[in-house]
């Protein structure tokens, strides 16, 4: 599950439906790309956590702007 804070709320992933996953720190964006192919943008991202069946979490603190 992949688990995306932005400033107008959250947003949950399936990680077996993504594809790829890229966050842009310096300008503070998600961008999801699906296995359907369809695209997603998440702008004014706070913080992405990355976690799975094992009970690993990943973070990835990162809006830049101050």
């Amino acid at each position: 599950m992949i688990i995306i804070k932005a400033a107008e709320g959250g947003k949950f992933v399936n990680e077996s439906e993504a594809q790829s996953v890229t966050h842009n720190k310096k300008y503070g964006f998600v961008v999801i790309t699906f296995k359907d192919g369809h695209s997603e943008n998440i702008f004014q991202v706070e913080s992405m956590y990355y976690t799975n069946k094992q009970d690993v979490e990943i973070r990835d603190n990162g809006l830049m702007m101050a």
